[in-house]
């Protein structure tokens, strides 16, 4: 049993490993795009991960992408975890595939957005992984849809599935109790938005104009080329990108993208930017029109996970409910001394699910 670096080759391999472990399975079209479609991949200094290998079986699994980020008008080069996945019987080395991981040159940063996984989560605490000092991420917020899917999944984790008729009458018991929460969206009447089909210079012009208003957040790189790697392959029939516009300029925009988990149909607010004089306007009417959209759509909840306390405001006006995670799924680790320093500090950080492979 040996451990060598992941080819593209691989795809086919490594997708028979992911589908007999349960997980969500890839595209080819989609796994290119996340290596070669990258505009932060380097032929010749990045790694697609690393596979391990009995008699020339792959059984395990650890992939990373890279991903630019900036923080005080200074570039930096993160690695993105993605896909521990080992069969069971040799889970043993996984240990070495996360050593692998950490091991990396030529990046600043190692983040790891998707650990919800207690065992997986405290394997990578082993190597110093930390978690973040912003404790945002270690819940959701949410707007529900559809009450009835939303009980019906819950029965379904407490193992209560298939007694339809309770399944309504507790929807129906919810409707009353909950009327508030779950109607409070309705009441409300914002501007309507533009929704566009794919990323351009104006994308550009905001970002440079983010970047000069907000040095001092941690933020992936947000400009066309990225946000067309990251998401064109997604917002065509698996979410959607609101833009808020003044004067001819975009001043802000929303991007939502589905995450169909457990029968439960989602979409989620993986960014949300605004260069607006009076940014609150522009944050309410953008996710009031998602909310719009997503129920337009049939989605069941729409979900709000990360982001900071002055983006939380708005969506927290919407009165959405909330969970939290069993376990932080995001951490970090860097071995350059003052990018530690300036990640020590909760206002560096607003991070969602544009983040590593939380939403690609």
């Amino acid at each position: 049993m040996h451990i060598r670096g992941a080819k593209y080759s691989d795809y086919n391999e490594i997708q028979a490993l992911i589908k007999r472990n349960g997980l969500k399975q890839r595209s080819e079209n989609d796994w290119k795009n996340l290596w070669f479609k990258n505009p932060s991949f380097n032929m010749n200094e990045s790694t697609m991960g690393w596979v391990a290998e009995d008699k020339d079986k792959i059984i395990g699994y650890f992939g990373t992408f890279p991903m630019k980020y900036y923080i005080n008008k200074k570039s930096y080069i993160a690695a993105s975890s993605h896909n521990l996945v080992v069969d069971e019987g040799y889970r043993g080395i996984s240990i070495k595939l996360i050593r692998n991981y950490f091991d990396q040159k030529n990046i600043d940063l190692h983040l790891m957005t998707t650990v919800s996984h207690p065992t997986v989560n405290k394997l990578f605490k082993i190597f110093n992984a930390k978690e973040l000092p912003f404790k945002n991420y270690n819940g959701s917020l949410f707007i529900i849809l559809n009450l009835e899917s939303f009980i019906e999944f819950i029965s379904r984790r407490i193992h209560f599935y298939g007694k339809t008729k309770i399944v309504k009458i507790l929807s129906r018991i919810g409707c009353c109790i909950l009327f508030f929460h779950l109607n409070f969206w309705k009441k409300k009447k914002f501007s309507n938005v533009t929704m566009v089909q794919s990323f351009d210079n104006r994308f550009d012009i905001l970002w440079k104009r983010y970047l000069e208003n907000q040095t001092g957040i941690f933020s992936f790189d947000r400009s066309c080329k990225s946000l067309t790697w990251h998401y064109s392959h997604l917002i065509i029939d698996k979410g959607w990108v609101f833009v808020y516009e003044q004067d001819g300029s975009i001043t802000g925009y929303i991007i939502c993208i589905e995450d169909k988990n457990n029968n439960l149909k989602k979409v989620v607010v993986v960014d949300l930017i605004s260069v607006a004089v009076n940014p609150g306007k522009v944050y309410k009417t953008l996710i009031w029109n998602s909310i719009q959209e997503a129920k337009t759509r049939g989605y069941d909840i729409l979900e709000f996970v990360g982001f900071n306390d002055a983006k939380r405001a708005h969506f927290l006006y919407f009165k959405p409910f909330k969970r939290n995670f069993s376990v932080t799924p995001y951490l970090y680790k860097t071995e350059n001394a003052d990018l530690g320093k300036i990640l020590l500090n909760n206002s560096s950080w607003s991070p969602s699910m544009i983040d590593g492979d939380a939403s690609i």
